[in-house]
């Protein structure tokens, strides 16, 4: 055995620091990775290695991976190597989980069999099944008897369906096993299919803080007592799904005022809600966000998220709920927030006034925020996104259209229909604002509402028509820059004011590096450490004999860069 310091060799240390050895052998950037000669050398080796709580407080397993290896036997050598370290594991995931279907044409063993016994781990306390298909999932929940200290748990189907078979179907009686878990707080669901009634599940899941319930071949019609059962969520998520009307009752009981804090003021209840591609139960067919105008009653409401919720208003209800600080609205077609909110939700009525990120995302309207809750939103808004915010259909054309007719004039041919929403200047009074994303907007210049802005930290103009930018105080407090996917040909000269910038993203722009430009960045940008840029071009083909141009600047482009990585090489992390 090799000597360490002072005559002692590696048989004379300890199994916690042998264990701390392996540890750093095995290490890996994503974690810790397994050794297969280790635990060959010698049975104390073998003893430490394979009972170690640091090497296998996380496993992860692809039942696919192992069938392909040893079609026949793997599942079940896996299983085995599985189950004797399922005792010291606290995180575990398994991929590709094999099915009943499988099972009855002699390819694998179904997971009952498997492990007749459950999954014996009394420590584990996070578990995710991923790409498991048919009743394997039901087959996988009734596993869970074993693991009394498990606190999350999520369950998705496969990434792509190719026929009903790989469908994962879950059964409400599967789900309301998931009662014996005394510790579970969390379930994250993406199935295909449920079956059987959730009218019951309220009591059986009441315990969760955590619950994303998505489903993708079937919408699931979510009864509202499974809802109102579970009182102590703090965060939902649905999607896909068919549920019943916000009522009060409902917003009252996932209000779940449950108890008091230091202060002696009622705390608790829901504060994240995300809902994506929501139907109404009745009518079935019914969509849009007109499904939730009973949010004025869930008081706890701190972040909101909607997508995909088209065919009704805008969620004006949201705004009454005076804790609300986060509001997200992407893939909506719906109609203009009306003037006369300003009125209704301002003060202690709503939470204009408190609202500190606001996202507005591929949104179809003609007046997205109205000029009068501008500075409404002022003392309180930290964050905006400005993505992709299009006028409705034929809007523009319809217009067009009117006007030629007035003046007697034929109508223009090939009239856009879809035109970015003007950025307001109104903009400018969000002396707060942090950070800022104005993508997709059309724009041909950075707008001087955006300039007036002095304490911004993140800006993104990703996705415009922009060449150039201006120089102003609007720069000089960014840490985070994007300018991806605009038209600038060379490193814009107002980069020289952004002394504290640390992030740079510059792809998607048919920029030359030169040596000169690239020693006005260095001397510039003292606190960059990370540049995204487009990668070399290659070489050209064939370069004209009479004028080399194509090839100098070729040449150039990559001096440049190797410039570049020389001066900032150490602290730098470029990504091409």
């Amino acid at each position: 055995m090799q000597q360490l310091c002072g005559g002692t060799s590696i048989d004379d240390l300890g199994d916690a620091v042998l264990e701390l050895i392996f540890a750093a052998v095995c290490s890996t950037p994503h974690g810790y990775h397994h050794s297969p000669a280790l635990p060959l050398v010698c049975r104390r080796w073998h003893d430490v290695y394979t009972q170690s709580t640091v090497l296998w407080q996380e496993v992860r397993l692809d039942w696919s991976v192992c069938r392909a290896q040893a079609p026949g036997t793997a599942c079940t050598w896996a299983a085995r190597w599985l189950a004797r370290r399922l005792p010291i594991c606290r995180r575990l995931l398994l991929s590709g989980c094999p099915d009943c279907v499988a099972a009855q044409h002699g390819a694998v063993a179904p997971l009952a069999l498997l492990f007749p016994a459950g999954l014996s781990a009394p420590r584990l306390e996070q578990l995710r099944f991923l790409e498991i298909s048919g009743d394997a999932g039901d087959a996988a929940l009734a596993l869970l008897t074993g693991c009394p200290k498990l606190q999350s748990l999520a369950v998705a189907g496969p990434h792509s369906l190719t026929g009903p078979a790989a469908a994962l179907v879950l059964r409400g009686e599967a789900l309301a096993g998931l009662s014996t878990l005394q510790s579970l707080r969390s379930l994250d669901l993406l199935l295909d299919k449920l079956v059987g009634s959730t009218r019951e599940l309220g009591s059986a899941l009441s315990r969760l803080t955590h619950l994303a319930l998505r489903c993708r071949m079937e919408s699931v019609a979510v009864a509202p007592e499974f809802l109102e059962g579970l009182g102590q969520l703090r965060r939902l998520e649905l999607a896909s799904l068919r549920v019943a009307q916000f009522t009060p009752r409902l917003a009252q009981a996932l209000s779940g005022l449950t108890y008091l804090s230091c202060s002696g003021a009622l705390k608790g209840g829901l504060t994240y809600l995300s809902c994506s591609d929501l139907l109404a139960a009745r009518p079935r067919r019914r969509a849009g966000i007109t499904l939730w105008q009973g949010l004025r009653h869930l008081s706890s409401l701190r972040e909101l998220r909607f997508e995909n919720q088209g065919g009704g208003s805008m969620p004006t209800s949201a705004l009454a709920c005076s804790s609300l600080r986060s509001l997200t609205l992407m893939c909506a077609a719906a109609e203009d927030w009306p003037e006369t909110m300003l009125q209704r939700y301002t003060g202690e009525d709503g939470c204009l006034g408190s609202l500190q990120s606001l996202h507005l995302v591929s949104l179809k309207l003609v007046n997205p925020i109205p000029p009068a809750i501008w500075p409404a939103l002022a003392p309180g808004l930290t964050s905006l996104v400005w993505h992709d915010i299009r006028k409705p259909d034929g809007w523009d054309a319809a217009l067009a259209h009117a006007a030629a007719l007035e003046a007697q004039a034929e109508p223009m041919e090939g009239a856009e229909l879809f035109q970015a929403v003007a950025l307001p200047f109104e903009l400018s009074r969000l002396q707060q604002l942090r950070e800022l994303r104005v993508e997709y907007a059309q724009l041909d210049a950075v707008p001087p509402a955006v300039q007036a802005l002095t304490r911004l930290t993140l800006v993104s103009l990703e996705g415009n028509r922009i060449s150039t930018l201006p120089e102003g105080q609007y720069l000089t407090g960014l840490r985070c820059l994007s300018l991806a996917n605009n038209e600038f040909s060379e490193l814009p000269d107002g980069l020289a004011a952004c002394s504290s910038l640390q992030e740079l993203t510059l792809t998607g722009n048919a920029i030359v590096l030169t040596q000169k430009a690239v020693e006005r960045l260095a001397g510039s940008l003292l606190q960059l450490t990370r540049l995204h840029l487009n990668p070399l071009p290659p070489h050209p083909a064939s370069v004209p004999a009479a004028n080399g141009s194509e090839g100098s600047m070729w040449h150039e482009h990559g001096q440049a860069l190797a410039q570049l990585v020389q001066l900032l090489g150490r602290r730098l992390a470029l990504e091409q």
